[in-house]
């Protein structure tokens, strides 16, 4: 089993922060989602793909797909994600170029991930923004509808 690392252990200075847990704020697990997030971890330590995963704990593959992209909206992903690839790294390999290269990757995964989350907030928040100016604009009509009509 993987000892279980953190960025600590790669940056003594990281801390944990507001902005850095902003996205994992809204997502809630229950106790048994909980269970099965843990077991998921351990199943992709073992290497298993979702049908293995769907099979043993006796759920459907889309089932295991929900949950690990739920589990992806959180901190304790990124978290999780960074010490397994970063431990794997140097587990793999002594090769400077090689641990090199796997910083990178891990960079281009997490850039790729990062500026998803950010379109889809930016497009959220134009969404509301329109939805608003609708809004206004309808009111606005309403009421040059209603002094029109008023009898002067």
């Amino acid at each position: 089993m993987h000892e279980q690392l953190s960025m600590k252990d790669f940056y003594p200075d990281y801390e944990e922060t507001p902005e850095r847990s902003e996205m994992s704020r809204n997502v809630k697990f229950s106790a048994p989602e909980q269970i099965d997030i843990a077991k998921i971890k351990q199943y992709l330590l073992q290497n298993l793909t979702q049908r293995q995963m769907a099979e043993k704990m006796n759920c459907t593959e889309e089932t295991i797909s929900r949950k690990i992209s739920k589990w992806m909206q959180t901190n304790d992903f990124n978290q999780w994600l960074d010490s397994w690839w970063l431990k794997l790294a140097m587990e793999l390999s002594k090769n400077v170029e090689t641990k090199v290269e796997v910083f990178r990757q891990l960079t281009r995964l997490k850039t790729a991930k990062q500026t998803k989350e950010i379109k889809a907030d930016i497009n959220t928040q134009t969404q509301t923004l329109i939805s608003q100016q609708n809004d206004i604009l309808i009111e606005f009509s309403r009421k040059r509808n209603e002094s029109r009509n008023r009898p002067s």
